[in-house]
């Protein structure tokens, strides 16, 4: 995913985080490690890591203990702290960041709520998960813009590559 922020690019410090700690990575997770790989797509379906099923299983049970005050009490405080992690991470504000329940519900909402003109163009990668895509397309032939696909090469030799990617574009 490439996310834009303060005109950083954010999978440039994604890119670094996951090669330096793919080891670490591997042991998290659930797979069998006999494949050697990390495993990256947490968005579709399976694979969670240990440490998120734990956390889940810790929310899930404090939750259960009395559910009103976990729900009216709790919930608000801990979707907070973790946006404020995350806020560290990218490098944004708490307030602006929004959770949404998948990746295509995202897309759809900023698409639907950009000032868009005529002349305006979208700039996509040729990894682009599908639904997401396919909102991009859709929106843009509704209102006459022109998407842009750079062409991400697989394997990465180096994060220049992505940049130089979207560069040519």
């Amino acid at each position: 995913m490439l996310i834009l922020v303060k005109e950083k690019i954010f999978t440039i410090k994604l890119f670094h985080l996951l090669y330096e700690s793919s080891s670490i990575l591997r042991a998290c997770q659930t797979l069998a490690t006999q494949f050697q790989s990390v495993f990256l797509n947490h968005g579709s379906f399976g694979a969670t890591p240990k440490i998120v099923l734990q956390k889940q299983s810790e929310y899930r049970n404090q939750m259960e203990l009395d559910p009103v005050r976990f729900m009216i009490d709790d919930l608000e405080n801990l979707l907070w702290n973790s946006k404020e992690q995350l806020a560290l991470l990218v490098g944004a504000k708490a307030k602006d960041l929004v959770f949404v329940n998948n990746a295509t519900t995202g897309v759809n909402t900023v698409l639907f709520n950009l000032k868009i003109k005529q002349g305006d163009e979208f700039l996509t990668h040729n990894h682009a998960y599908g639904a997401c895509k396919n909102a991009l397309v859709h929106y843009a032939e509704k209102h006459g813009i022109n998407v842009q696909v750079a062409e991400v090469p697989f394997p990465l030799n180096s994060e220049d590559e992505i940049i130089e990617a979207f560069v040519k574009k």
